[in-house]
């Protein structure tokens, strides 16, 4: 009798703790399949409110660009018209989601699927001024301020021809363009530098070529500088030597009469 009972307790024991493991895996099981289910639904909301705006295909809708498919509600609804995004989806397939207009400072340019409006653009206060308000349906437009010119969505300092002659004068979208040098002045470092007073000669023909020799918008500051110096070098030098020459004959002359004497 004592061992019946005994084996009948050990056979409980066993028969319970495999209910309890199978009791403990289903458990598991279902807990796993609800956090799967939960995850699967946040996935769901969040492609509901980040992802409207892109179709999931062609022909989820048949095409019809008017309408777009909604993964939070699995069918087509309505697109809401620019200046409005959607607040709540369609209640049904092919039907009208409740449209909200955009607020002060946000727009939408196009019909939409989205769940919020875009912020408008503001205009770089030292560089640019509004040429169009923000209005619902569309965005700021800028401009450069005058003086300024725009490069790759940046509003630059135009370039000033100082001393050169302008081939293009700067506009909203180019820069202007310089050419040579003036008359009177020269190239020096990327920049006109003004002639000398004494060497602002005018030519008086073509053969007079003394002007554009010393100081023409082409000619680079070493150029004006050799022939400058060169030219008063010469020149100071000159009676010098004219007058050296004369005293030295006169003085070979006057040798020459004392020996005869």
């Amino acid at each position: 009798m004592k061992n019946f009972l005994y084996l009948f307790l050990l056979n409980w024991a066993a028969v319970t703790e495999s209910m309890l493991h199978t009791s403990a895996r289903n458990q598991n099981q279902e807990n796993k399949m609800e956090f799967h289910l939960n995850n699967s639904k946040i996935h769901w909301k969040v492609l509901g409110k980040i992802n409207r705006s892109k179709r999931s295909s062609a022909e989820s809708c048949n095409g019809n660009a008017t309408l777009f498919y909604d993964q939070a509600v699995r069918y087509c609804c309505k697109k809401c018209p620019a200046g409005e995004y959607v607040g709540t989806p369609c209640l049904f397939p092919g039907g009208e989601s409740k449209c909200i207009a955009c607020g002060s400072g946000t727009y939408l340019e196009h019909p939409n699927y989205l769940s919020r409006c875009r912020a408008c653009h503001y205009c770089h206060i030292e560089t640019q001024i509004i040429a169009k308000n923000c209005s619902a349906t569309a965005n700021t437009q800028c401009k450069c301020n005058e003086g300024r010119y725009r490069k790759e969505e940046q509003c630059l300092t135009c370039t000033k021809c100082v001393n050169r002659e302008t081939l293009r004068n700067c506009s909203q979208n180019k820069d202007a363009e310089c050419g040579q040098c003036l008359s009177g002045f020269y190239e020096d470092q990327d920049k006109c530098q003004p002639c000398p007073q004494t060497l602002q000669k005018p030519c008086e023909n073509q053969t007079d070529v003394t002007c554009t020799i010393l100081c023409s918008p082409l000619s680079t500051v070493s150029e004006n500088l050799y022939v400058r110096c060169s030219l008063i070098g010469v020149l100071a030098v000159l009676p010098f030597v004219f007058l050296l020459y004369c005293c030295k004959r006169k003085k070979d002359s006057l040798g020459k009469t004392a020996e005869v004497v």
